[in-house]
């Protein structure tokens, strides 16, 4: 028998940790009308193995894609799925990875979705625009959080719909928002803006130790002009300063 906990099933006996992701990736994000090859990463670690791993692509109709990802290297592991054609105007796959140690017990991480037919509709391309154009934190004592917002904006045509993906930076960098466990959000953010709409994305800074930290937030788009953008983070952890 097995006793469910939230997003991990854990085994009735022997080890009850189950397998935690560190991260997982899945490219391309946008895929043209017929459909086509996507390629899934996952990084995780167990204390007693990982026994598999697979990945499962669902669409809004309920259609399921199953792909089993094997070891890379290390605890990394890729595998790759075929998402068919679409018949509508776009078609959102959402992905979730599973794993399993040798005890049996089992974690999942969502990994974001992935669009199949996600050009611009009839009425125009979508633009996307982002201010600020940079995340610097400045100095945080070590153990604060210190949160920036950055806007994303489609200034594309009337008619236009944009979609964007926002890739989970490296810590001590989050983004705004929590998993299902109730820690900081892992899994990229997907957003859909409307011509003139704006989102704003909260992204954190929260330093465990001294020194500078620098990282890259990575948006993608379905922008036609400039499907990539490239947001740097920068923050220094400093001391505590004493209270009096």
């Amino acid at each position: 028998t097995t006793a469910f906990c939230g997003s991990f099933r854990v085994a009735a006996s022997g080890d009850p940790v189950p397998p935690r992701f560190l991260n997982c990736n899945v490219t391309p994000r946008f895929l043209p009308q017929p459909g086509g090859l996507v390629t899934l990463d996952a990084r995780v670690e167990d204390n007693v193995g990982i026994a598999s791993v697979i990945a499962r692509l669902t669409n809004e109709r309920g259609e399921v894609v199953t792909a089993t990802l094997s070891l890379l290297s290390g605890n990394t592991y890729q595998g790759s799925a075929t998402l068919p054609a679409t018949t509508g105007a776009r078609e959102r796959w959402d992905v979730e990875i599973l794993a399993w140690d040798a005890a049996e017990n089992e974690a999942r991480e969502s990994c974001g979705a992935v669009f199949v037919a996600a050009q611009s509709p009839p009425g125009g391309d979508p633009k996307l625009r982002l201010f600020p154009a940079d995340g610097n934190f400045g100095q945080v004592e070590v153990g604060d959080r210190k949160e920036r917002q950055i806007g994303i904006q489609n200034n594309g045509a009337l008619g236009s719909v944009l979609v964007v993906i926002v890739e989970p930076p490296d810590p001590p960098f989050t983004l705004g928002g929590a998993n299902a466990n109730g820690g900081e959000a892992s899994a990229p953010r997907v957003i859909e803006l409307r011509s003139g709409e704006t989102y704003l994305l909260t992204v954190r800074f929260k330093p465990q130790a001294l020194g500078r930290f620098r990282t890259s937030l990575v948006i993608t788009s379905n922008d036609p002009q400039r499907s990539s953008k490239v947001v740097r983070l920068a923050g220094v952890g400093c001391r505590k300063t004493r209270r009096r």
